[in-house]
Order: structure tokens, then C-alpha cells, then sequence
């Protein structure tokens, strides 16, 4: 009886310290970048990003990928990585005064993740000079009935954008665009969302937001300020072809 005692007792043991593992890894703590426009709160349970303005503001910045499940985010330098249901890679961190977000996915695998439903305000496009599209705008909700995507590399002059309002600009930036599109459609007002083909050579979509004052200048000066962080920004005399002018005599 004693021997059975103690086996029921170890079983009730390791039945509740299983259940608080389990409900440890689905209630997983946010992961809070701190930036000095806003404070970047990422949910590792499904990738629900939200942030807090110093006036106590809160924002949507990506409404979540997935139904929320199990995740376990583990500390890599600087940065937090885990993986989810489907096998995808994550890994968050904060850079510069912005969230970065990094997803891995074998090929053949595609992402859809759609922005935050604007109900007014504009959407900032690098589409050709740039573009300005009023959320509420009849022409554009026309334009936009039937969904337009812009393929990050060949549609847009960078691959960075921004939802604009009277107090601020959400910019969201790739690292590089390959496989990746921004779509547009009119849903009561342009909607816009992000998608990706992970195939060979862009196995990685890294997506950059970050809260800036209301420019519609703020994703060309994200994206510059970027590259120049990155060491890949270049003037136009450096790209220029050494004595090209020799060839006009």
C-alpha cells in the first residue's frame, strides 16, 4: 500500500509539473522591444505585434499570423528564436529603433500576412516616385476593387512603406524584397498585406518595423538610414562607371 502510495503521489507530481510546462510554453511572456518612439510588444504565440506610444497610445502593428499555440522562445545574443507549427524559424530582436522580425521556411512554402484593417489615413508606396493612397479615397477604391500586388523588388523603388496618419507613420521595410509582395485591395477602404514565396535563394523573409513621426517621407529616410547601418548605401557617383565620361570623347 505504501509502495502504491508514493506511485500515486510521484504520478500527481509530474502530472502538474508537466501541466505547468505546457501551459509555460503556450503562455509564453512577451517579447518587449523598447525604441524612443514606442515600446514593441511581440506575442511568440502567434506573432501578434502591438506597441505602446510614451503618451500611452496603443497600436496595432501586425495582427497575428496564426491562431495562437505553443511556443517557446529561446535567448540567442540578442536576439529571441523559436519555431512554430508549421516549421517555420522565428527570431525577433530589436535594431535601430525597430523590431525585426525574421522568418525561415523550407521551399516551397508561402506566407499571407495581412497589415492592420486602416479605417483612415494613407498608405506610402515607393510605386514608381511615390505614391500617397487615402485609405477613404473613392478613385483608389475603385482602383483597388479587384487586389494589385507590387512585387517588392520590381514594383517598388525599395521595399519599405508606410500606413501615415496626422500623428504618426508605421513603416514596415524588408531586408530585401526578393519573393516578397505588398497587396492592396478595397475592403470599406484600402487594406494592404504582406506576402511571400519562400523558395531557393529566399528561404528568409525579414520584415522591419518601427513607429515614426507622421512624414511621408518615413519609409525612404527608414530605409536610407538602414542601409547606411548595413553599410550598402551608395551615392550615385559611386556607382558611376570609372571613365565612362571617356567614351563621349
Amino acid at each position: 500500500m505504501t509502495f502504491r502510495r508514493d506511485i500515486m503521489r510521484l504520478l500527481a507530481v509530474l502530472t502538474t509539473v508537466c501541466a505547468g510546462l505546457g501551459a509555460g510554453a503556450a503562455g509564453a511572456a512577451p517579447i518587449v522591444i523598447h525604441t524612443a518612439t514606442a515600446d514593441i510588444s511581440v506575442d511568440p504565440a502567434s506573432l501578434r505585434i502591438d506597441a505602446t506610444t510614451p503618451d500611452g497610445q496603443a497600436l496595432n502593428l501586425m495582427p497575428a499570423l496564426h491562431a495562437p499555440e505553443a511556443a517557446a522562445p529561446v535567448r540567442v545574443g540578442a536576439a529571441w528564436r523559436w519555431s512554430d507549427n508549421e516549421g517555420r524559424i522565428l527570431t525577433v530582436s530589436g535594431e535601430d529603433g525597430h523590431v525585426r522580425v525574421q522568418i525561415a521556411a523550407p521551399d516551397g512554402q508561402a506566407l499571407s500576412w495581412p497589415l492592420p484593417v486602416a479605417s483612415g489615413g494613407d498608405w506610402i508606396t515607393p510605386d514608381g516616385e511615390g505614391m500617397a493612397l487615402p485609405v477613404q479615397d473613392a478613385f483608389w477604391r475603385h482602383v483597388e476593387r479587384r487586389e494589385h500586388c507590387l512585387d517588392a523588388v520590381a514594383g517598388l523603388s525599395f521595399p519599405a512603406w508606410s500606413h501615415l496618419t496626422p500623428e504618426r507613420a508605421v513603416v514596415y521595410a524588408l531586408g530585401d524584397g526578393l519573393r516578397s509582395k505588398l497587396c492592396l485591395r478595397d475592403d470599406q477602404g484600402l487594406q494592404a498585406r504582406l506576402t511571400h514565396s519562400f523558395d531557393e535563394g529566399a528561404n528568409r523573409l525579414e520584415l522591419l518595423i518601427a513607429v515614426a513621426p507622421p512624414d511621408p517621407l518615413a519609409p525612404a529616410l527608414f530605409y536610407r538610414a538602414l542601409l547606411k547601418a548595413r553599410g550598402r548605401f551608395r551615392l550615385l557617383r559611386d556607382k558611376a562607371v570609372p571613365d565612362l565620361d571617356r567614351l563621349y570623347g
